[in-house]
């Protein structure tokens, strides 16, 4: 029959030891490396619908603009470029708006308001008014490759110049 000594059972115990502190170090090195993944990864967060009123109150003659605030909650320099930006509001789509630009960058805790298009004709009488806000932004951090992007689809309502609420239809991140 097989007998083992002292001396080869402690290293037996030693060799298994050592395989499990070999385990867990691979462990502890594959937790740091995400987290260090995840610090270097863009985050934006997005907040409600911005509604900026212009025109003159007193003639009723308005214009409004619509826009999706952009806060950047991570740690890294972020680019960003709207895909698309689509608002529909009392059931008509301004198709073709003009944008002073479709991107930026974006510095860590510091937020943007990206607008749309001013749309026109619009009576103060004419309230409330609801609408729909659809987009699609990509982004990636500064320097880096890998892109991400969020898509939106809030539903809106303007009560009054001062009320204004949003309901979120869909969202999408990748």
């Amino acid at each position: 029959m097989f007998k083992l000594n002292a001396l080869e059972i402690l290293t037996g115990c030693l060799v298994i030891v050592t395989g499990y502190y070999v385990y867990l170090t691979h462990r502890m090195s594959s937790t740091t490396q995400k987290s260090f993944e995840a610090e270097q990864r863009p985050m934006i967060a997005f907040d409600k619908p911005v509604f900026e009123l212009l025109g003159d109150p007193i003639t009723q003659d308005m214009e409004i603009r619509i826009g999706i605030k952009l806060d950047n909650v991570g740690k890294v320099l972020a680019s960003y470029n709207m895909d698309y930006f689509r608002v529909t509001l009392g059931g008509k789509t301004l198709d073709y708006p003009t944008f002073k630009s479709l991107g930026g960058h974006l510095y860590p805790t510091k937020s943007t308001i990206f607008f749309y298009d001013k749309i026109k004709g619009f009576n103060i009488r004419d309230f409330p008014l609801s609408g729909l806000v659809d987009f699609q932004m990509s982004y990636h951090a500064v320097p880096g490759e890998t892109k991400y992007w969020s898509r939106r689809k809030i539903e809106f309502g303007i009560i009054s110049p001062e009320y204004q609420r949003h309901l979120i239809l869909e969202e999408d991140e990748h």
